[in-house]
């Protein structure tokens, strides 16, 4: 898969490049899942501090570089929102908590839950399947992971 780069994607979105935002930009390149800040933080403890980060994604947000995918146990979870991450539906584990990027919704489903609100103006669409993984349905009926 291709890859954005974090300088061109900040100097693109006319955002002022630091050292740390470049370094925090590149983390949420390599994250590859749906992170939180916390997550972000606690790979650049170093550089910044929690609120900087919280800070940094209402930025990288305001300028549609990342997107809201779930909330869960008063976390919010985000992903990448470029070309090479378009926008798709997720699968959150009740057991053991784990969010999951599922394969894109086709645009032809898309439109068709938009028809579900004919008098609105949808500017996007979030699905979040909820339910039990492979990994917990294994777990709970003695199977190892080994197996």
């Amino acid at each position: 898969m291709d890859k954005c780069d974090a300088r061109n994607t900040l100097t693109e979105s006319k955002i002022i490049v630091t050292k740390q935002r470049l370094l925090l930009m590149q983390s949420v390149l390599e994250f590859g899942c749906p992170f939180s800040a916390s997550e972000i933080h606690a790979n650049n403890m170093q550089i910044s501090d929690l609120a900087t980060v919280y800070r940094f994604f209402k930025l990288l947000q305001e300028n549609s570089i990342i997107r809201s995918v779930a909330q869960m146990n008063d976390t919010q979870y985000y992903e990448l929102a470029c070309k090479h991450n378009p926008n798709h539906p997720h699968f959150l584990c009740k057991s053991c908590h784990k969010l999951s990027c599922l394969e894109a919704i086709k645009s032809s489903d898309l439109f068709r839950l938009a028809q579900y609100t004919p008098q609105q103006e949808v500017d996007d669409v979030c699905v979040i399947y909820t339910g039990t993984c492979n990994n917990c349905i294994k777990n709970n009926l003695g199977v190892t992971n080994d197996e």
